[in-house]
């Protein structure tokens, strides 16, 4: 099986390389993975041209920030990334500041990993970089 030309690409955020692994692990047969292990990785990926059609990101990441404020970023920068993002957090309540975003809690099955994925897809909608 594995990755089709025209499959849709996920940048996954994470600073904890286990969970990058996990999540590569599960995505990767459906989409083309991009993955960004801090804060300023995700950052710089974000202000290039790569194309994302979807983003995962843990809220908590390296050196205090937040996915939370990457979304912030991200509203910026590529504000139609907003509806197709999901944050990842082991805490029950999670302040998505001014944006709004699913929220799955870890552990993350990778049923839950899939069908959140696949729900946040919509054909045509790619953000364009800043």
């Amino acid at each position: 099986m594995g990755v089709e030309p025209g499959n849709k690409s996920v940048l996954i955020v994470d600073d904890d390389p286990i969970q990058l692994e996990y999540y590569i692990a599960v995505l990767e047969f459906d989409y083309e993975i991009i993955t960004a292990g801090s804060f300023s990785e995700a950052l710089q990926i974000l202000s290039s041209d790569v194309t994302v059609d979807a983003m995962t990101c843990d809220q908590h990441l390296d050196g205090g920030h937040t996915g939370t404020e990457l979304l912030d970023h991200v509203a910026i920068c590529r504000p139609g990334l907003l509806a197709h993002t999901v944050l990842v957090s082991g805490d029950y309540f999670t302040h998505a500041g001014e944006h709004i975003a699913p929220i799955v809690l870890k552990p993350v099955e990778p049923d839950q990993l899939l069908q959140v994925i696949g729900q946040i897809m919509t054909p045509g909608n790619l953000a364009v970089a800043c």
